[in-house]
């Protein structure tokens, strides 16, 4: 299974939401359908993934709908992501929780968890601490370690009987099945899964064999997957035309989506040579997904040698077409001086682009120059506007300072309600699992509890209300 919902719980803003949905696709085609209907599932799929590509969001949805409709957990999953996110549709999380469950009910441990989550922030569903508990465990029994952590986070908030109550679930839960699928349990079927297995058993020309039927009939996945088998001489002869052939052909279906599946599939096929130069022709072409893609890759040394320079020139280049995550990106560099020399001015330019687009890290940075004075003048009044702005959005760390800007009342009217409210929907939210991570959240349990102290237990309660109560806008 792909790490889709892990990447939405942790770093959504870090991936544009087609990378996502591709690298979900991939995993996800061939897993959960009837080998009678595999290699048709997988072209409707397929389909839906070109039109995503494309933003032809309209018929992305109709070609999802009926296999979501059908039980199909890859087209359920992918039709809840587009509530979610919004996409061709007007946002629902209540519609992307009901698909998402069907997913969940299934078996799969991923969408377990992330279900756990919206159950624990009561997005799309009541708050609910049982039914998140009882998601969040049956993922960790699934071996999602991502799942683990949530839960013992979760368990501080909940008391021994409700705790009893979840196991108690978890225990006489049962996965459901449609028809004839076992969905549980996905096993391999059709030429695809079939390929992908003969290729994990080192078994590279049955895997070129079953997948050239499929490249040939229009399949943009198994194009790339023989593309990159011809580039690297597995199972057929070492061809760069004939690997340029096939990418050629599956970017045709989609101007991104080519770029896309190739760059999440770096771990299946090692000479990332092919990747980093097929996304490099792309950018230089001004492609502002390739280019984004690129200086994550350069960031954080991603199938290429770490270089903050590389990184800097392909986020400029995205930034200067408007990409909202690119120039947030760009912002930092300036601001740490990584790979350009360090201009706060510069960095909140890029801050404000970013953040004027609604992109909440944007918004979160901008609100830091506010508060240091870094670049702009030092005006609290200003950092908390973008602060509430980036906390309702669900960032942590905004959450946390706009938290300490109502204790103190520098920036905004002092109320210790607020303070609790939002320093405890950062502490639900910050990572725990470095040390230094742990370290910041404890500090913010520390701010919390300082606040406490000036409270009575009516303004307690209500704060605590006010946190159950909360949804991201």
């Amino acid at each position: 299974m792909s790490r889709l919902f892990h990447f939405l719980q942790d770093a959504r803003r870090q991936f544009p939401t087609v990378i996502i949905l591709v690298a979900f696709s991939v995993f996800t085609i061939m897993a959960y359908t009837s080998p009678a209907h595999a290699d048709a599932t997988a072209d409707t799929l397929a389909m839906a993934q070109a039109a995503h590509a494309r933003h032809d969001y309209a018929s992305e949805l109709t070609l999802l709908r009926p296999l979501a409709e059908q039980g199909n957990a890859a087209a359920q999953g992918l039709l809840g992501l587009m509530y979610y996110e919004g996409l061709g549709i007007t946002q629902n999380y209540v519609e992307a929780a009901r698909w998402l469950r069907k997913v969940a009910e299934q078996g799969d441990a991923k969408v377990q968890a992330f279900l756990g989550n919206m159950y624990h922030d009561g997005i799309g569903v009541p708050r609910d601490y049982v039914q998140a508990y009882m998601w969040l465990n049956l993922a960790a029994a699934g071996g999602d370690k991502e799942a683990v952590q949530d839960r013992e986070r979760l368990e501080h908030l909940m008391t021994a009987e409700q705790i009893a109550e979840a196991q108690r679930r978890t225990a006489a839960w049962q996965p459901v099945r449609f028809g004839k699928q076992q969905p549980a349990a996905p096993v391999a079927a059709g030429q695809f899964e079939n390929g992908w297995a003969a290729y994990k058993r080192a078994d590279y020309a049955t895997a070129v064999r079953l997948w050239r039927s499929l490249a040939e009939r229009g399949n943009p996945i198994a194009q790339l997957l023989l593309g990159s088998m011809s580039a690297d001489g597995r199972g057929v002869k070492r061809d760069y035309a004939e690997a340029t052939k096939w990418y050629r052909k599956a970017k045709g279906q989609g101007p991104a989506d080519a770029l896309c599946v190739l760059a999440r599939r770096c771990d299946a096929f090692p000479d990332y040579t092919k990747t980093t130069k097929w996304l490099r022709n792309a950018g230089d072409k001004g492609d502002a997904l390739a280019q984004f893609v690129l200086g994550f890759m350069y960031d954080n040394g991603i199938a290429v040698k770490r270089n903050d320079a590389e990184a800097a020139n392909w986020n400029r280049k995205a930034a200067e077409q408007g990409d909202a995550k690119a120039q947030a990106s760009l912002g930092v560099f300036y601001e740490f001086g990584k790979g350009v020399r360090q201009d706060y001015a510069e960095a909140t330019k890029w801050y404000r682009k970013a953040a004027d687009q609604g992109n909440a890290d944007g918004q979160s940075y901008l609100a830091g120059t506010y508060d240091s004075g870094h670049g702009v003048p030092q005006d609290y009044d200003e950092a908390a506007k973008w602060y509430r702005k980036a906390a309702e959005q669900g960032v942590a760390d905004a959450q946390s300072s706009l938290g300490v800007i109502y204790y103190s009342g520098e920036g905004a009217p002092q109320d210790f309600v607020e303070a609790y409210k939002w320093l405890s929907l950062a502490a639900e939210r910050l990572p725990t699992s470095e040390v230094w991570e742990k370290a910041i959240r404890d500090r913010v349990i520390e701010n919390r509890d300082r606040v406490a102290a000036k409270m009575t237990p009516p303004q307690i309660a209500e704060a605590q209300r006010l946190v159950r109560e909360w949804k991201p806008k």
